[in-house]
């Protein structure tokens, strides 16, 4: 098999996954478009692979895969990046929601307390 049809299969399996993963909500629609991007590029420069030597050539690079080698990593770190990010900026909110349920449960203490209601913390010490 030659490498055109070998890239071809990889990049139309692989973006079959990533519509399957979508079908199955795994994978957020708005996320997969990077995924399906990315497949559908290693799919086209597999099938033509001179416009990756056109490409190299505009930027000077002699040799064309490792203008694509290192576009590949920097892509990739770009993404873990933004990954990070979100990953972040989801503590933050676990956080923020983790202080408010305190004090929710407090207040609800409170207010049991005050309308005389002995709370869980009496009922399961009664109970001992």
């Amino acid at each position: 098999m030659s490498y055109r049809t070998t890239t071809a299969v990889v990049a139309v399996l692989a973006i079959g996954a990533i519509l399957w993963l979508i079908r199955k909500d795994h994978l957020h629609p708005r996320k997969a478009i990077f995924w399906i991007f990315s497949c559908a590029a290693i799919g086209l420069l597999g099938f033509f692979p001179s416009i990756a030597d056109w490409i190299a050539g505009l930027l000077g690079v002699a040799y064309s895969p490792s203008l694509f080698l290192t576009l590949g990593i920097v892509v990739l770190l770009i993404k873990l990046l933004q990954l990070d990010i979100a990953r972040t900026h989801e503590h933050q909110l676990i956080v923020i929601l983790a202080q408010r349920l305190s004090i929710l449960e407090m207040r609800i203490e409170n207010l049991t307390v005050a309308a005389g209601k002995p709370n869980d913390r009496e009922d399961a010490n009664a109970g001992k």
